[in-house]
């Protein structure tokens, strides 16, 4: 039995032990899913009909952390530069940030260039989508139908991902049904199914039994294979990203500037208050420095601004105070000074983008004079701390965070000088905050109560 079918039938629960898949009141992860995916398009014979498919996409909002509507606009344009040829653009995706319910959508390519979306949530309606960002001109057919209920699903909706699955496998084996969807949305039988409550619980555990039967044929060499696979359109939609954060970021300094100018002021900036002025911070939290950095210190192959820096001063000239009018981040010089003339400093800077971490890109947050030498388990939390700092990828998002995040409760736990810091439960916390998966023990936490479990110590604390 591979590492596909091992996994699929032996996660982490959020209750710190294992559940099996294949059971029917179990949640799809993120990685079964996206194995299950390919799988099912892989294996599809190589014909007229599967050049009409460009490869399906598995995303998930929790890792962009954008509106998505503006990853499904990205995702419409990838698919208007295919060829002519290819028609059909099916997807499974995560509608809600740090949500675990799945829906499936299939971008179709319609006359004169044009484009309509039919997505299909298992559960009739979505509630909480906001499509306010979507290409106004590309139609949207969504399914009203409720196959997945509470009722049906035993309390939790944990049959979102056997049934998104189920509507991907029929669309790549009956894609013209995909041109007869239209706002009356009618279900083939194959999917109406689910609609009868008696046999619902039969007919998930059927799709579950194949999915692990899909992942059975899933070698662990072919594991890198789905990686590379989802890793073309995933590079080029985060730098998507990207470029529309830099492009809103100038339309909103352009926008202040206009404002800025109709006020008439030639000698100070509106609403401007000396007493608002710091010479090295603005009053604010983190967050609200974090922000300004990212968007206004763009590092090149020439001149890196953080990376090779270890304790930057920063220093920010207010200029305003948020009002009704202007609801927008506003424009903050910035100035780095060299390391070589200045004394350390304390500094918290993240980046707040959707990019790939970066793990250069942070600063330590030792407090001066501070002797972490004389403080027990220090050494097993800085390796946690170094080991996500150094992961790349795309599934680094959210390393560099955490890992300031666990470095600011280490610091704390050392001061305090309360026994060992694996045990404290501030820095606990924080080794277990999840990235992306939302359940079973982090995996920084696992390390770390191996780590004393192999001294001795007791984990239940």
């Amino acid at each position: 039995m591979g590492k596909a079918t091992d996994e699929f039938r032996k996660r982490d629960n959020e209750k710190g032990g294992f559940e099996d898949c294949r059971e029917f009141n179990t949640w799809y992860d993120n990685e079964d899913t996206k194995r299950i995916a390919w799988t099912l398009f892989t294996h599809l014979p190589e014909s007229k009909t599967k050049a009409l498919f460009l490869s399906p996409q598995v995303l998930f909002d929790g890792i962009y952390s954008r509106n998505i509507g503006d990853v499904l606009n990205i995702a419409a344009d990838w698919f208007r530069k295919t060829p002519e040829h290819v028609r059909y653009f099916p997807f499974i995706f995560k509608p809600e940030l740090a949500g675990v319910h799945y829906v499936a959508g299939v971008f179709v390519k319609v006359a004169a260039l044009g484009m309509k979306l039919v997505l299909f949530n298992p559960a009739g309606q979505i509630k909480h989508l906001d499509l306010t960002k979507l290409d106004k001109l590309i139609p949207v057919h969504a399914s009203p139908h409720a196959l997945q209920t509470a009722k049906k699903d035993g309390g939790k909706l944990v049959s979102c991902g056997p049934l998104s699955l189920y509507f991907l496998e029929y669309v790549l084996n009956n894609p013209n049904w995909l041109e007869t969807v239209d706002e009356k949305f009618v279900l083939p039988d194959d999917l109406a199914r689910f609609n009868d409550e008696e046999t619902y619980k039969d007919n998930i555990l059927k799709l579950r039994k194949g999915h692990d039967e899909l992942l059975q044929t899933v070698t662990d060499e072919d594991l890198d294979r789905v990686t590379e696979f989802y890793e073309p359109f995933d590079a080029a939609l985060l730098s998507a990203l990207d470029t529309l954060d830099k492009k809103r970021e100038k339309e909103s300094l352009l926008h202040f500037d206009d404002l800025y100018a109709e006020e008439g002021s030639d000698d100070e900036p509106l609403l401007y208050n000396p007493e608002d002025v710091s010479e090295d911070y603005p009053s604010g939290d983190d967050e609200q420095v974090d922000e300004v950095v990212s968007q206004l210190t763009e590092p090149s192959d020439e001149s890196p601004v953080v990376s090779s820096i270890e304790y930057p001063t920063v220093s920010f000239s207010r200029t305003m105070q948020e009002t009704d009018e202007l609801k927008r981040p506003l424009p903050v010089e910035v100035e780095v000074e060299s390391a070589d003339d200045i004394a350390p400093r304390t500094s918290s800077l993240q980046t707040n983008t959707a990019s790939v971490a970066d793990p250069s890109l942070h600063i330590a947050q030792t407090p001066e004079g501070h002797d972490e030498a004389e403080v027990s388990g220090v050494v097993a939390v800085r390796a946690e701390i170094e080991r996500l700092r150094k992961k790349t990828g795309l599934l680094s998002w959210g390393c560099t965070d955490k890992s300031n995040r666990i470095e600011q409760a280490l610091t704390t736990a050392c001061q305090e000088k309360n026994g060992d810091v694996r045990r404290n439960p501030a820095v606990r916390e924080a080794l277990g905050a999840h990235r992306i998966g939302f359940f079973g023990k982090a995996q920084s936490l696992r390390n770390i109560d191996e780590s004393l479990t192999r001294e001795g110590y007791s984990v239940l604390i």
